[in-house]
Order: structure tokens, then sequence, then C-alpha cells
């Protein structure tokens, strides 16, 4: 078989079976090559891997960082503004107060430091 020839299929439109569905294959493979038909291109044969590697390390990029920028937005940001907005109203010398005179801080004692 020569290199750019076409496999040439048979137009059967002179099919003369009994059953519809050969005669509707028949039909669907009538096929006329002219010069309408075009080559199909070469296949990429060298540095394919090459090729998929480039295309995939610039795809795991692009959502890496997406990925890291929405993570930061939603839910970085979100817990910095829920810490300043905690530690604006913590006040930690009253609950040092609180634990010490509840008895669960052993070391307190009657220290009168503390309470300053």
């Amino acid at each position: 078989m020569a290199s750019g020839l076409f496999l040439k299929i048979v137009c059967f439109s002179d099919c003369h079976s009994k059953h519809l569905w050969i005669q509707k294959i028949c039909y669907r493979l009538c096929v006329i090559m002219s010069a309408e038909c075009k080559q199909l291109p070469k296949p990429k044969l060298r540095n394919l891997l090459l090729g998929k590697m480039k295309i995939a390390f610039v795809g795991m990029a692009i959502s890496g960082t997406l990925t890291t920028l929405c993570y930061k937005i939603f839910v970085g940001d979100a817990r910095k503004k829920r810490y300043e907005e905690f530690y604006k109203k913590y006040d930690a010398e009253a609950k040092l107060k609180i634990m010490c005179d509840s008895g669960y801080m052993h070391s307190c004692g009657n220290n009168p430091i503390i309470y300053e």
C-alpha cells in the first residue's frame, strides 16, 4: 500500500439485502473519495512526553496558585479577623484572676503582685 493513499469504501447504493439494517450500514459506508477529503496531520512522535509534561506543569502551577489564593482569602484572612476580634475583647488579667480565685491555678497562692 503506497503512502498517501486513502482506503476507498465502495458506495453500496445497489445493496440488495432484505435486511433494513444492512441497507442502512451500506448507505452510511458510502464515502466519496475526492479532493474534498483532507489528509490527516502526522502524529507527533518525538518528545511527546515532554510536551505533555509542559502542559501539565503549567496547569498544576495555575491550579496551585489559585487554590493557595482562595485559601488565603477565604480561610486565612477570616481566621486573622476572628483572632483580632477575640483579642480586642479578651482581658488576660481578668481571666487569670478568675482562674486563681476558682482554685484551678495552684501556683497563684496569695501573691499580691498578680492582682496589680
